[in-house]
């Protein structure tokens, strides 16, 4: 590798490169473990609605409100299936999401 002298100009574009990558690991360590937490959320929403199932088995399914919601919202001119089934794949994209961040956060990890 050629040695050679480096003037101010390359130093500050060193440490401003230093600095966006740094920027890029924190926003995707900030995106993993957001969609992490959220999987998280709607791991324990499935827990509140099993045991809502559990003690109630003749009544109509329950949602969360804030799940009852995002269904309706999603279900706009069509039906509440159709809206549960795109909030299931709005939930699902949000955690693969999550997960390609922290697949690229790990990997880059060992390259300085």
């Amino acid at each position: 590798m050629e040695s050679f002298v480096m003037g101010k100009e390359g130093e500050m574009y060193m440490k401003m490169e230093a600095l966006e990558k740094e920027r890029v690991r924190r926003g995707l360590l900030y995106v993993g473990v957001g969609a992490v937490a959220f999987q998280v959320a709607h791991f324990f929403e499935h827990i509140l609605q099993a045991g809502y199932w559990l003690a109630h088995p003749s009544e109509a399914p329950w949602l969360t409100p804030w799940a009852a919601v995002g269904r309706d919202v999603l279900a706009a001119g069509g039906s509440k299936v159709t809206g549960t089934e795109y909030l299931h794949l709005l939930g699902n994209t949000i955690f693969f999401v999550g997960l390609v961040a922290l697949c690229m956060l790990f990997a880059g990890a060992g390259h300085k």
